[in-house]
């Protein structure tokens, strides 16, 4: 980061990082802990500043053998889609570029939300979901995977005001 005095009155303060380095929910964690800091500098007030921990990279690193072999065991058998299939749907059912767009009901909304708290799950498993049976039906498959990013944090107060990069893709 760089701070710079811009006048008598006032300053610039400019944050520059590599996506590699923080991820999205960290940034927000680090500018409020920075505003926090540089305000009681501005104060002249005494801050505690805490100690970083690590243990949940022990824990992801113990776990990781057995994610991969989880992997290679459920994807033993698996065979690519024909990406040249999906181009050749979508010229035949949309001849020019086309934007579709359908907005939900707010009835719907409030049941993919109540389902969602009901089950465990977010709103956005169910979009996922939906993408996927999209995917299925234009592949005419019942066996699909395709990726998506993952916070990689679980609901514990340490991870979710941890800063650093979690992410992690399926």
């Amino acid at each position: 980061f760089y701070l710079a005095k811009v006048s008598d009155k006032k300053w610039m303060f400019l944050l520059s990082h590599h996506h590699l380095i923080l991820d999205g929910w960290s940034q927000s964690i680090l500018l409020k802990e920075l505003t926090f800091i540089l305000n009681a500098l501005i104060q002249d007030i005494d801050i505690q500043l805490n100690r970083a921990v690590g243990p949940h990279f022990t824990q992801h690193q113990n776990e990781k053998t057995l994610d991969v072999e989880f992997w290679k065991k459920l994807l033993d058998n698996w065979q690519p889609i024909d990406i040249a299939r999906l181009q050749s749907i979508i010229k035949s059912e949309i001849n020019e570029a086309t934007r579709i767009t359908h907005k939900l009901s707010s009835g719907i909304t409030k049941s993919i939300v109540n389902f969602s708290q009901n089950n465990g799950i977010t709103p956005n498993a169910i979009a996922n979901l939906a993408w996927g049976c999209t995917l299925a039906k234009w592949f005419g498959t019942n066996d699909l995977c395709f990726g998506l990013t993952l916070a990689g944090r679980n609901s514990s107060s340490e991870a979710l005001n941890a800063v650093g990069m979690f992410v992690n893709t399926l």
